[in-house]
């Protein structure tokens, strides 16, 4: 699963020829979900937000609907994600939902109040996801060490620059 700035930094490193041949290698399978999607929609350069689009369709990002919804969210998120759309989500169990809403009251400064983000880790544990590839992996470290207390997940959470990932 490849968080937003995981796009950024394959691009901006010129890494798209070199991820793509891992994927043509059949050495990994890229994913998202629809919350990376909507933040990829509001860049506001539109060259880049073409030139990431570009790019991701070159490296064969599968797209995948969230594993739960966020309807309505206090505040659009300023980077583009303004809940789940309609088609692009799934509902979640109750006992999902209790783990879910655990999850934004880890602690008063948790990282994950942001919603784009515990879509993000949910779907990629849902989903049986080897890794979550951000910059940001301090924001999901602590979300991470719930969910294994709580449910069997294999997700680990790796940094972009890790070139080992390839």
């Amino acid at each position: 699963m490849l968080d937003t700035n995981a796009f950024d930094h394959i691009y901006d490193n010129k890494l798209t020829d070199k991820v793509r041949a891992a994927v043509d290698d059949g050495k990994i399978k890229l994913f998202a979900t629809d919350a990376q999607n909507q933040e990829i929609e509001k860049i506001g350069d539109n060259a880049r937000r073409l030139a990431i689009r570009q790019m991701a369709e070159k490296i064969q990002v599968t797209f995948l609907a969230t594993s739960a919804a966020v309807v309505g969210p206090d505040k659009p998120g300023k980077k583009g994600f303004n809940g789940s759309r309609v088609g692009f989500a799934k509902v979640v169990s109750d006992d999902d939902a209790q783990l879910l809403e655990a999850l934004t009251k880890i602690n008063s400064k948790h990282p994950l109040k942001n919603m784009a983000d515990l879509l993000i880790i949910y779907t990629a544990i849902k989903e049986n996801m080897d890794f979550l590839v951000t910059a940001n992996t301090n924001d999901f470290e602590k979300p991470l060490e719930l969910f294994k207390r709580e449910r069997v997940t294999k997700l680990q959470i790796k940094n972009n620059a890790d070139e080992k990932l390839l």
